[in-house]
Parts: C-alpha cells; structure tokens; sequence
C-alpha cells in the first residue's frame, strides 16, 4: 500500500489579479481534498485579495492570508508557517503547472522518503513546447552531500566554470516541511530578490536524502515570462537586499562547517558584478560595514 502525504501549496501573491484565478484554477485541477492551497497576499492594492477570498469561502481545502506590504519572501514564510501538510509546494501567481502537478507529486513522494524531491519542466517558447528542463542530476536517490557537491554549492554563487542550468528555485521541488523549520529567523530579513536561493539552501542544510525525479510538473512560458520580467534597479534597498543574502548565505556556510576557499570565492562571485555597477553608478556603500 502506498505511504500517502499531504502536501501544503504556498501562494505568495501581489497585485496579479490578471493572473491569479489561472493559477489557483490550475492548481486545483490536481489538488487533493487533504491537500492545502494556502494564499499570502501581501498587501495588494488592486482586485487580487478579493478574488482570493472568493476561493477560500468556496473551497475548504484554500486558505486566505492577508499582510502589509513585506514582499514575496515574507509571504512565503508566513505561508510555511502556517503550513500542516508533510510536505510544502510553492508556486507563484503567473505560474502554468502541468494538469497533474500534484498527481505527479503524490506519487513520487508516496514511493520516495525523501527531504527534497526536485522535478523536471517543460519550456514553451514561441507558442509551442519545445525543451525539456531536467535537473542537473540524473533520476535517482542522493545523499544530502551528493547534492550540495552536485548542484547546491552553486546557489552560493556561480563561477565560470559552471555550466549554464538552473540552480536554486522552488518551483520545480516538494520539501519536506520538517526541514523548513527555523526559517522563521529570517523574518527580519530584508529580502526580496534571491529569496528561493535562501530557502533552498536552509532546506538542504538539513535535508538527508533527497531524490531526483525524471517526471515534469511545470510549464515554463519563457514568452510570458520575458515579457512580464521587471528589470532591477539599482537602488539603496536592492543594494541592501544583496547584501543581507549575502551576509545570511555566508553565515549558512559558515554554520554548516562549509565556509572554505570555493565557497568564499563564490560568494565573492555573487557579490563581483553587483561591486562594479554600484562603482559605476556612485553608489559606493561601505561594504565593509555589512559583511
């Protein structure tokens, strides 16, 4: 008999009230009744929190949270929080899942005692399905060391070296909720780009075993995507939001007895490029007052 779990379905959202009834429509096209979708809006000022709580008062199984604008981070933690389920998805509110995201989840992890399940993807461009993301691993079971050796050293920063996948977002994952606990000390944290990469990296801090799976839940609309892209700026709080990443992916590192000398010269690979165009444009903060 198959080891059934329930899986709670994080939603942060802001401001998406164009695409946010596709997106819980199409989550619950798989969603099991034990299953929880659970919405955090933070702050929208536009219909979103009204079409949010017309699914949580016509379904049982959605749940509405509202809070000031903290950002998308924030939602996501109060999402894990309040989360019940063994298991914790995150999707966003422009997110395309494939029909049977959750079906498939199901019964992977129904099979699978893994910390972190990581999925495939399929990737539309130009109206048509045309590539399919895997992950950087073959389909398997890995230790925790396998992992981070593999692919999870690189959420610290990227080096030359590297190829050119993916590393370090959730859309494509199922976390056991258990290894998101603590996550709650970086509630202070003001961050609000990077934040999958923190996530990530705090699950596989205590992540045993996770498994790569060669079935595809996600599909990538890389047209939408490109189109609707917001550029960053290069303002005082983005500078301050680089910067406590970095500060808290150091510190993982460092609690983790990881921090050695790739590990630092990832780190100053991540912060390299920011470093010139803060030059370049005269925002010379002093640096060493952060790290």
């Amino acid at each position: 008999m198959m080891n059934e779990k329930n899986i709670s379905i994080i939603l942060p959202v802001y401001n998406a009230e164009k695409t946010i009834a596709k997106c819980i429509d199409n989550a619950l096209l798989s969603l099991r009744d034990d299953d929880e979708l659970i919405i955090v809006d933070d702050g929208s000022t536009d219909d979103t929190p009204r079409i949010c709580m017309d699914y949580a008062w016509n379904y049982s199984n959605v749940f509405f949270k509202q809070q000031k604008n903290k950002g998308l981070f924030h939602g996501k933690l109060e999402g894990i929080r309040i989360a019940k389920g063994e298991y914790v998805s995150f999707i966003e509110a422009d997110d395309v899942c494939a029909e049977k995201r959750y079906s498939i989840m199901h019964s992977v992890v129904s099979v699978n005692d893994a910390d972190i399940i990581f999925f495939g993807a399929i990737i539309k461009k130009d109206g048509c399905d045309t590539k399919v993301y895997d992950p950087d691993m073959f389909p398997g079971r890995y230790s925790k060391k396998k992992i981070i050796d593999t692919f999870g050293k690189k959420l610290f920063g990227k080096i030359e070296s590297d190829d050119n996948s993916y590393t370090g977002y959730l859309w494509n994952t199922l976390i056991k909720r258990d290894v998101l606990s603590g996550m709650e000390e970086y509630v202070d944290e003001k961050i609000r780009y990077y934040d999958d990469e923190i996530i990530m990296l705090h699950a596989l801090m205590r992540a045993k075993k996770c498994v790569v799976s060669e079935k595809k839940i996600y599909r990538y609309d890389y047209a939408g995507c490109k189109t609707n892209r917001k550029k960053k700026n290069f303002s005082p709080k983005n500078w301050e939001n680089i910067f406590a990443v970095y500060n808290l992916k150091k510190g993982i590192a460092i609690e983790n007895d990881m921090y050695n000398s790739e590990i630092e010269f990832r780190l100053s690979s991540f912060l390299g490029p920011i470093s010139f165009m803060r030059f370049i444009i005269g925002q010379d903060y002093a640096l060493t007052k952060t790290i």
